[in-house]
């Protein structure tokens, strides 16, 4: 009896251990499918996306997009997308960035790049208009959003990162970086034909700040108020 009591009680201990043992390898395989899933199911083609990491072998494809006409302008500009490729988890992964502008003269067939390489991620750009009186509306100033630098530090150029905003020609030339360390663009707007407001957010802070396109210089910049709680 007292064998039978023992054994029951070796038995009780062991089945609680066997179904511990069951949930942790229930809970290790839901966590492997999730991360393969993750992985594999949504993280294996990225945009906007450039890999920084210098312990990791990555190769990288270069291409020409699709030309735009810039209205009222001899000019059209192209992206320039880097495709990269490089080990992550269980697979090869695959990003593609915009990494610059080609601009061509459609006139004498003349052409320039925005920027003498291709280090940066351009997240965006930005035509700003001007409409004389009586005329069709006229490309004046391409405004970008470029991120330069991993400033969080996780080995990628993303739209996590700090951002600047530049202003060139339609030309792709004159191109001026004016606003730096840039966490969150609030808004734009066209205060009249020349001058464009930017709201933005650095850190916990946020500002209205003021450019001269033709110019090329901030005339204002001002703290907005802290919203109170």
């Amino acid at each position: 009896m007292k064998k039978n009591k023992i054994f029951r009680i070796i038995w009780k201990i062991d089945s609680v251990l066997i179904l511990i043992s069951g949930l942790m390898v229930v809970v290790i395989l839901g966590y492997a499918g999730y991360r393969i899933y993750q992985d594999v199911f949504r993280s294996r083609k990225v945009s906007s996306f450039v890999n920084v990491e210098s312990d990791t072998e990555i190769s990288a494809e270069w291409r020409l997009g699709g030309f735009d006409r810039l209205e009222g302008t001899d000019y059209l500009m192209a992206p320039v997308y880097s495709t990269q490729t490089f080990q992550a988890s269980y697979y090869e992964k695959g990003t593609s960035a915009v990494r610059n502008y080609l601009f061509v003269n459609a006139v004498d067939k003349s052409s320039r790049w925005l920027i003498p390489h291709n280090n940066y991620l351009f997240l965006n750009r930005h035509q700003e208009w001007h409409n004389p009186a009586g005329r069709s509306s006229v490309v004046k100033w391409l405004r970008y959003e470029v991120v330069k630098s991993d400033t969080n530090q996780d080995g990628r150029l993303t739209s996590e990162d700090q951002r600047t905003i530049g202003i060139s020609d339609p030309t792709g030339e004159s191109y001026v970086e004016l606003i730096s360390d840039v966490d969150r663009i609030l808004g734009y707007e066209m205060r009249d034909e020349n001058n464009l407001l930017i709201f933005y957010r650095t850190g916990t802070k946020n500002f209205i700040a003021e450019i001269n396109l033709p110019e090329r210089r901030i005339t204002v910049t001002e703290e907005l108020p802290e919203i109170q709680p």
